[in-house]
């Protein structure tokens, strides 16, 4: 029988010290998966013998820490791959999940299910396009730059539909010969007509 294994009435803050002896001494020393095992269960056992239940949900979470030290501690990114059954760390698994290595970060987390619900095995996106409306900001931006092109295009609108000169032409003065001119002009004209 170790100190480990002995309760007094104290027993749930004594249990919770045993467990965090238990962590800093594994921490502190190297220990292998069946010696932290074995010790877990007789400080377990000896807790149930004492009070016959189970110990507090918070502190067997703590034990369980304590028994998986080896697999919390490796900070291999490429833990999922090396291992037939990884166990990730908070933090890993925070990471997995929400992406980031900090503010500066443009890690994105795990895509969730729900973007490949609608996409088929062809890689095309079967989902019904919805769009979405806009604020109020790019609304504004969209009637400033309408007013813009709207200026820009009357300009060339009335520069487009406007009147030319008239210009005369008779055939009387240059002998029946048409004249270069005229040519031009008939040629500009069964371009537009065609």
């Amino acid at each position: 029988m170790s100190i480990v294994d002995v309760f007094t009435e104290e027993y749930k803050s004594q249990f919770e010290e045993y467990t965090t002896l238990l962590l800093h001494l594994a921490g502190a020393s190297v220990t292998s998966y069946e010696d932290r095992t074995r010790k877990a269960e007789n400080i377990i056992d000896a807790y149930i013998k004492y009070t016959g239940g189970r110990p507090d949900h918070t502190q067997l979470d703590r034990i369980s820490d304590l028994i998986l030290l080896d697999d919390l501690r490796d900070n291999n990114p490429h833990k999922t791959k090396h291992n037939e059954y990884p166990i990730l760390s908070g933090t890993q698994l925070d990471r997995r999940r929400f992406g980031g290595r900090g503010q500066d970060s443009n890690m994105s987390g795990e895509t969730s299910l729900e973007a490949a619900q609608c996409v088929g095995a062809d890689g095309r996106d079967y989902r019904y396009p919805n769009r979405r409306t806009r604020t109020i900001d790019e609304l504004m931006y969209v009637d400033e730059n309408a007013k813009i092109r709207n200026k820009v295009r009357a300009v060339q609108y009335r520069k487009d539909t406007a009147p030319g000169p008239v210009i005369t032409y008779n055939l009387n003065d240059t002998y029946g010969e048409l004249t270069e001119e005229f040519t031009q002009s008939t040629t500009i004209l069964n371009l537009y007509a065609a």
